[in-house]
């Protein structure tokens, strides 16, 4: 006699495109976002000149009052966009957003400031150190930081942000 365990189907562990049966928010939210709002009055690259309100899609929203959807607004419109559909270092004069002591990074052991045993270890940003002036995108190399790893090595360190493989903000990674 085969318990109900043993004769149930095996479950396919899946990649990140192939998920069939879970929420696409949950597995890759920003392309959920970005594919939603393509073409709306949300894209930021509906917002040049020789577009009309004809030529835009009217945003996906349950707000009745958006104002950018009216269709006496005049256009091109200067409103809000959704941050998921700006390509990172695209305005100009764009700075850089800094961390804070909420913020955890992961570590690059390929930096000479990163011994190769604590590669991609997640370490808590302790301290921040950067130049008075904001820090224009792609020139974060003046930036230093403080962590601290939470492991069985606890290693405090001094490095440059150059020896960031990636931001966590507030600790949370929303893919994993």
């Amino acid at each position: 006699m085969a318990s109900e365990e043993h004769d149930a189907p095996k479950r396919k562990k899946s990649k990140a495109g192939d998920t069939p049966g879970l929420d696409p928010m949950l597995v890759d939210p920003e392309a959920v976002i970005k594919e939603r709002l393509a073409g709306t009055t949300s894209d930021p690259s509906t917002h040049v000149e020789g577009q009309t309100l004809e030529d835009v899609n009217v945003d996906p929203s349950t707000a009745t009052d958006k104002a950018s959807d009216a269709e006496d607004y005049a256009f091109p419109q200067g409103g809000d966009v959704d941050i998921a559909l700006v390509e990172p270092g695209s305005g100009e004069g764009e700075t850089w957003p800094g961390l804070t002591i909420e913020d955890w990074v992961v570590l690059d052991g390929s930096a000479a400031e990163v011994p190769d045993v604590l590669d991609n270890r997640r370490a808590v940003v302790i301290n921040v150190e950067m130049p008075d002036d904001p820090v224009p995108v792609g020139e974060e190399g003046a930036v230093f930081l403080t962590v601290r790893t939470r492991d069985d090595y606890a290693a405090t360190l001094h490095i440059p942000f150059s020896a960031v493989k990636e931001v966590q903000k507030r600790g949370v990674s929303p893919v994993r």
